[in-house]
């Protein structure tokens, strides 16, 4: 967050305070937290930079049809990985990508992405899931404004819990008991 520096991009961009920038629109998919986030952006945009930003709602299959084409000019978007992996999160911005709704393209990026699909030394994996990440955040081709998160609620007797980043909870992992209480054997 750098109100100042912002500023003075947009001035060198030729729009001092945002005057004369065109008119912009955010594309938001119906839900109420997605329209409470989309009203925050629309306002930080106007009393930081002075920025005019109308919102848009839509049904989400409407707007998954405007990322598609590419009918759109800031739209909410978002990606929950198939599997635990980085991979999964940075392949989305392949230039060939399905879902690469910024229509992102860089070259040193793809073969990055294509050299991570074909490789399982995790050495090399880190090491090539680094750069990649690098190169998309120097290209910033998304502007990443929310992450999900969750909160859990125990009582202090459950046992085994682990959180999930997919969110797959094997509850045959739990028991109940007191601290330092061995886990029972399966079937008791």
């Amino acid at each position: 967050f750098n109100p100042e520096k912002a500023k003075r991009l947009l001035a060198e961009a030729g729009y001092p305070d945002g005057k004369g920038l065109p008119e912009l629109t955010l594309t938001y998919n119906t839900y109420e937290g997605h329209r409470l986030i989309a009203e925050f952006f629309q306002q930080c945009l106007k009393r930081h930079l002075g920025i005019e930003v109308s919102i848009n709602n839509m049904e989400w299959k409407s707007l998954l049809q405007s990322l598609h084409s590419g009918e759109f000019q800031l739209s909410r978007a978002s990606w929950c990985a198939d599997f635990p992996d980085p991979e999964n999160y940075l392949a989305v911005f392949h230039s060939e990508g399905e879902n690469n709704y910024p229509g992102y393209s860089n070259s040193e990026f793809d073969e990055l992405i294509e050299r991570l699909q074909k490789t399982g030394e995790q050495k090399e994996r880190n090491r090539l899931t680094a750069k990649a990440e690098a190169i998309l955040n120097r290209d910033l081709p998304l502007l990443p404004m929310y992450f999900y998160s969750r909160v859990y609620m125990l009582k202090d007797f459950v046992r085994g819990f682990e959180p999930d980043p997919m969110d797959h909870y094997r509850l045959h992992y739990l028991w109940f008991g007191q601290p330092g209480d061995p886990k029972p054997a399966r079937g008791s």
